[in-house]
């Protein structure tokens, strides 16, 4: 991945840590890994934002922090990719959940329980979880397994790049 142009637009670590809320957090927060930019945690932090973004819940974020702080991924691109899911986007994703959600769900009999008769809204809410939690994993492993292919795609331009360069570089002219 073009490093400079991602490093470009992240903060700097040192304006990060001077944040009173960083400071109470220092020894988790210490790591390299959260904040350099390489491959895997690149990758890692890829795949927690995408991973949270579709968990229908408040503060994703907070979520994606925790696990990226666990799992060492890239901390800012894990809280940054988590607003993939915004207002705009939240009809399809999570519409597209529900629906899952609500095929999978199906040969159980919700209303049999005093608790669904209830609030009905909790078997709707239910059904929205299990789709996210099937498309959660399989576009977290997507986004993981394309960015890591995206930046070896990356690393062997440049090589070959670098490569015709020298030989351009140290060919006689006539």
């Amino acid at each position: 991945m073009p490093r400079k142009l991602i490093k470009r637009y992240l903060p700097e670590q040192s304006a990060l840590r001077e944040q009173k809320i960083f400071q109470l957090f220092e020894n988790w927060l210490g790591d390299p890994a959260l904040w350099q930019l390489s491959r895997n945690s690149f990758a890692t932090g890829v795949a927690i934002g995408l991973f949270c973004a579709l968990l229908p819940m408040p503060l994703e974020t907070l979520i994606a922090i925790l696990m990226a702080v666990v799992f060492r991924g890239n901390l800012l691109i894990a809280a940054a990719l988590v607003w993939v899911s915004n207002p705009l986007t939240w009809s399809f994703i999570f519409g597209t959940a529900y629906v899952l959600g609500a095929k999978v769900c199906s040969g159980f009999d919700f209303y049999q329980y005093d608790f669904f008769n209830a609030f009905p809204l909790a078997k709707w809410y239910i059904e929205l979880w299990a789709g996210c939690l099937i498309i959660a994993p399989i576009l977290a492993a997507t986004g993981y397994f394309v960015t890591l292919g995206l930046w070896r795609l990356h690393v062997v331009t440049r090589w070959r790049e670098r490569k015709r360069f020298r030989l351009k570089k140290t060919k006689p002219s006539h």
